[in-house]
């Protein structure tokens, strides 16, 4: 009996997955542990330093509130008009106090008492007292479950707690309290913040220090404990998501990891077998994402040299095809004696045109190759730009001349001279002016016009011919591109010199742009730069 023996692969495969599976659960308990220990410890510091902060504001607001009030109470209980059987009865000294403890208490919103030593109420805000209601405006008044604490004896109301106010009459630094305020607050259903200072002033008759009583300040700050609620619940609520999604992170990181390494490879091997179309998908932003634009930009190069290729050789084939077969019609029928010979000469002629023309078609193929190819040396060196319009416009004066066409040149004042590779620029102005030529009605006009702009020196090449549509102007500079030639009224040239003029343009790090409003006319404008020297 033959013991089948276990496949290696496969238990290799197995093994790796209980490993890889392992793995994951361990890596993710640290991380969730690690994650929730700081989640955790950032919460209780970050709602500590919340409430620190929020009352360390308050407080200052509060102590800068009880230093303004204590400097107007000396100044009241120091003046003239001051009596102490009849405190609310003062003079503007009393009335500038009340205001200024009215305008704390909209700002805020805190509670204010003046009191003597024995818990005497000389003045407060919001008020108890009506008799002092025409001293402020849109005056407030304190809640009943305050008052109703009270003590009263006759003359003055008092607070029903001696804590309340000899706590702070002891010492000359501030005294504060979180809570209820020893019960006074107790029904306000707020937890309330006071600070107290004492009021002291120096006696006029004897030099003592005499003891007023106290400035005490209470505002609520179930705010505060609410703002530090509302920050740790989003702190939590925030947290608590991140933690989910870090789970769910790592247990896909491998997957996400290793998916782009496995695309990359189905890709290669489309790739080897000619197909060009499959692109991967960039998943991630690290070297695994940068390796996938590589592949991408390198498999659109080649998609686009191949497709250069093909359309190269279909440009080609079909622009020597007409005029071969022309020649082997015109040859053969010569041969055969078809054509008569008076009529020889003729067709001769046609086909040395012909023949011309594909030797400029090779020429300036071959110039381009050159060109994209980088291995065109430029010659950069300053000229004088006007002066090569110039003679540009007197070489090709019998072509316009034959059509009765105007070609004007406009400068600046000064001769410009610009920097750049001469015989280049020149084959570019020639180019842009013989298009113009071939499609410019007999009796029009171009015009050649220099100026400087935007640190630039540019030249426009303006004719008031046929013009173009707009998908014409996209593709002017393609190689082997003619506008419509139905319109056209120059049916030579193989549509390589504006995307020789383009390429030339390009490799001076210069730009070449075209407008044209169709029945209108076009115009060509190149950059150069600027000789300062």
């Amino acid at each position: 009996m033959e013991i089948k023996q276990p496949d290696s692969k496969n238990v290799t495969i197995k093994k790796k997955k209980l490993r890889t599976h392992s793995l994951y659960m361990k890596f993710s308990s640290i991380f969730i542990v690690i994650l929730v220990l700081i989640t955790t410890i950032s919460g209780i510091m970050l709602s500590s330093l919340t409430e620190k902060y929020l009352l360390n504001n308050k407080l200052k607001d509060m102590k800068a509130a009880s230093n303004e009030l204590s400097s107007l109470a000396i100044e009241y209980i120091t003046s003239d008009s001051y009596e102490y059987y009849d405190y609310w009865q003062g003079g503007p000294e009393f009335s500038e106090l009340i205001n200024k403890m009215a305008i704390y208490y909209k700002a805020l919103g805190a509670t204010i008492f003046i009191v003597g030593t024995q818990g005497e109420i000389y003045a407060q805000y919001p008020l108890n007292n009506k008799a002092i209601e025409d001293i402020v405006s849109n005056p407030v008044h304190i809640s009943w479950q305050i008052t109703k604490k009270y003590d009263y004896d006759g003359l003055y109301y008092r607070l029903p707690d001696n804590r309340q106010y000899r706590t702070s009459l002891t010492d000359d630094d501030f005294y504060y309290n979180t809570g209820d305020f020893y019960g006074l607050y107790r029904d306000m259903g707020d937890e309330y913040l006071t600070v107290c200072k004492r009021l002291t002033h120096t006696s006029a008759t004897n030099g003592q220090k005499v003891i007023d009583g106290s400035i005490i300040v209470s505002l609520p700050i179930t705010y505060v404990m609410e703002a530090k609620s509302s920050v740790l619940n989003f702190y939590l609520l925030s947290s608590a998501g991140v933690i989910a999604l870090a789970i769910i992170v790592v247990f896909l990181f491998t997957q996400k990891l290793t998916k782009p390494l496995k695309n990359l490879k189905d890709a290669a091997g489309k790739l080897a077998k000619g197909d060009f179309g499959a692109k991967i998908e960039k998943t991630t932003n690290d070297e695994i994402g940068d390796l996938v634009d590589s592949f991408n930009k390198m498999t659109l190069a080649l998609a686009n040299l191949d497709a250069v290729r093909n359309d190269f050789i279909a440009n080609v084939s079909h622009e020597l095809r007409t005029p071969m077969t022309s020649i082997k019609g015109f040859v053969d029928g010569i041969r055969e004696g078809v054509i008569p010979p008076e009529r020889q000469n003729y067709y001769l002629d046609i086909v040395h045109n012909e023949i011309e023309r594909m030797n400029n078609l090779v020429n300036e193929l071959l110039d381009l190759a050159k060109i994209q190819s980088g291995n065109e040396h430029l010659n950069i060196a300053p000229f004088n730009l006007i002066e090569m319009i110039n003679d540009v416009i007197a070489k090709l004066e019998p072509l316009y001349m034959k059509k009765n066409i105007t070609v004007k040149g406009t400068y600046e004042k000064k001769p410009e001279n610009v920097i750049g590779d001469a015989r280049s620029i020149e084959r570019v102005i020639i180019n842009l002016i013989h298009n113009a030529i071939k499609f410019t009605p007999e009796g029009g006009t171009i015009i050649i016009h220099s100026y400087y702009e935007n640190g630039k020196v540019k030249v426009d090449v303006t004719d008031n011919g046929i013009g173009m549509t707009d998908e014409e102007v996209s593709m002017i500079f393609e190689r082997f591109y003619k506008s419509d030639k139905s319109r056209g009224l120059d049916k030579k040239g193989m549509g390589l010199g504006l995307s020789i003029a383009h390429k030339i343009m390009l490799a001076h790090d210069e730009t070449i742009t075209v407008s044209s409003v169709l029945g209108k006319g076009t115009t060509f404008t190149i950059t150069l730069k600027r000789d300062n020297i």
